[in-house]
């Protein structure tokens, strides 16, 4: 009777701080009642006695086993990593680093996007910008102070994730995935519903990632390379040095990173390299693909032009300097260095100009209606969301 007294204060004490269900507050007692009958019908010396008590242990243990509630850590297991080595095509291998492991998945409601699912994870403008914010459907998604917020695309419901910490870039939005650059310069994918996070092994000192339905193109130790989303399929594209990588019409485009003077174009398996001809020549800096046009800062007079993709009519655009210049085929947005860097844009056809907010630029996404830009001001660095006509300005905090 007291190994009976004994094993129900145990079971009381495990189920009260286990915080085991209603459920199992039933079968514990029911198993308990069970054990005082067996005990009295049957037990007749220690070694009955012992076995009806190891039985009842026994079958507690698997009330507990089958009516424990999930926690944070149960949900986020990791699967199985493939052990593959680095200089490999491999595949995306989880990561439960504490800075995602300590996540809560919250904002469910996030990977619910409304609309057609993006055919490429973000704009070639957007990624030379590092990609601080993409959209999908109806859904937007910024990198900002350490972290990654969601927004409508009308602006309303901004909510910043209860994730640890974000400090990718390169932000590219397929399915329900993220694909981004990591703080470590390698490549992840986080689920859009924050639960989940793997990390493509083997690759490092990336940028201007590039992300398709089957594929994503990056640039690392200065070559360009391509591979599957997977992984698998990992691919160096050419030799040389190159940088602003951008990706139109199954055709890469990007820069000699030499002398800035030297504009490449290639297919996407790496084939057809050549160089464009013409007024590209003319130093430009972190050239933009859209449509058939080419827009940059060039590096001479830091003016802004635009040119065709086969390097001919170069067209200034405005007067006002600037390197760093983002566009959505009607405007071109840039940070005005003739007023303090300051938001402006340009009309691409009618030349008309605008000044957009008195806060300074420095990277521009544009996402839908909205611009992300970041900036520097009284050494303090940030993040502010603005209408592409200058209306509702906010800082993100």
């Amino acid at each position: 009777m007291l190994g009976l007294i004994v094993l129900a204060l145990l079971s009381i004490s495990l189920f009260a701080a286990l915080k085991v269900s209603w459920v199992g507050w039933v079968a514990g007692i029911l198993i308990l009642i069970g054990s005082v009958f067996l005990l009295k019908k049957f037990a007749k010396g220690f070694f009955a006695v012992l076995f009806i008590l190891i039985l009842s242990a026994i079958i507690l243990f698997f009330v507990l086993a089958f009516t424990m509630p999930d926690t944070d850590e149960t949900k986020m297991q990791s699967k199985p990593t493939k052990n593959v080595p680095a200089s490999s095509s491999s595949a995306f291998m989880k990561s439960m680093s504490s800075s995602f492991a300590e996540s809560k998945s919250v904002h469910s409601k996030a990977s619910a996007f409304v609309g057609q699912a993006n055919t490429r994870g973000n704009t070639n403008g957007n990624i030379i910008n590092t990609g601080k914010a993409a959209k999908q459907g109806n859904m937007i998604y910024i990198i900002a102070n350490g972290g990654i917020y969601t927004m409508k695309e009308d602006g309303s419901e901004l909510e910043k994730s209860d994730m640890k910490s974000f400090y990718g870039s390169h932000l590219n939005l397929i399915g329900n995935w993220m694909y981004y650059i990591n703080d470590k310069g390698g490549i992840s994918k986080t689920s859009t519903d924050f639960k989940e996070t793997e990390i493509l092994d083997g690759v490092s000192n990336v940028y201007n990632l590039i992300v398709t339905q089957d594929k994503m193109y990056f640039i690392s130790g200065a070559n360009p390379y391509s591979t599957d989303l997977n992984g698998d399929n990992f691919k160096k594209l050419s030799e040389g040095f190159c940088q602003s990588l951008n990706l139109t019409n199954n055709s890469l485009y990007y820069q000699d990173n030499a002398s800035y003077a030297v504009a490449i174009t290639q297919k996407t398996d790496g084939s057809g390299r050549s160089v464009i001809k013409g007024d590209l020549l003319h130093y430009s800096m972190f050239p933009i693909s859209e449509g058939d046009y080419l827009y940059y800062g060039d590096n001479n007079s830091r003016n802004i032009y635009k040119t065709k993709i086969d390097g001919t009519e170069r067209t200034k655009l405005c007067d006002d300097k600037t390197l760093y210049v983002n566009t959505d085929g009607q405007w071109v947005y840039y940070a005005n260095e003739m007023d303090g860097g300051k938001l402006y844009k340009v009309n691409i056809e009618t030349l008309q100009r605008e000044k957009l907010c008195d806060k300074p630029a420095k990277s521009i996404s544009i996402v839908g209606d909205y611009l992300v830009v970041t900036f520097e001001e009284n050494n303090t660095s940030g993040t502010y969301l603005i209408r592409t006509d200058g209306s509702e300005y906010q800082i993100i905090e």
